[in-house]
C-alpha cells in the first residue's frame, strides 16, 4: 500500500499503526535465519522473482520472466510469508540482487 493511502486510512479508521522498519522487515523475510535468503546463501529463479541473468553470489544463472508473479507462485518462509524476496528485489528496479549481508 503505498504511504498516502495508509496515511488516509489510518485517518479515516482513526487507528495508529507503525510501518515496519527495515530491520524488521528484514527479520520477517529471513524468518529469523542468519543466512542472506530464508532459504540459504544464495537464490534461484524457482525460489524468487527477478532477472535470472544475473545470479546471486555462486548461484546458478535463472530465466528472466520480465513479469510480475501472482502470490504464492514461489514457496513462504518458515513463518509462512510470501513475497518478501520478489517485492525486494522489485522494489529495487536493478536486476540484480542486491549483494549486502
Amino acid at each position: 500500500m503505498p504511504w498516502p493511502s495508509a496515511r488516509r486510512w489510518a485517518r479515516r479508521t482513526q487507528r495508529h499503526t507503525d510501518c515496519q522498519t527495515e530491520a524488521e522487515w528484514e527479520y520477517a523475510c529471513r524468518a529469523g535465519t542468519t543466512t542472506p535468503y530464508h532459504f540459504g546463501p544464495t537464490i534461484s529463479t524457482d525460489q524468487a522473482n527477478y532477472d535470472g541473468n544475473y545470479p546471486y553470489d555462486s548461484g546458478e544463472k535463472g530465466i528472466r520472466r520480465g513479469k510480475v508473479m501472482p502470490v504464492g507462485s514461489f514457496p513462504p518462509n518458515a513463518w509462512d510469508c510470501t513475497k518478501c524476496t520478489e517485492t525486494l528485489m522489485n522494489g529495487a528496479m536493478t536486476g540484480r540482487p542486491p549483494t549486502s549481508r
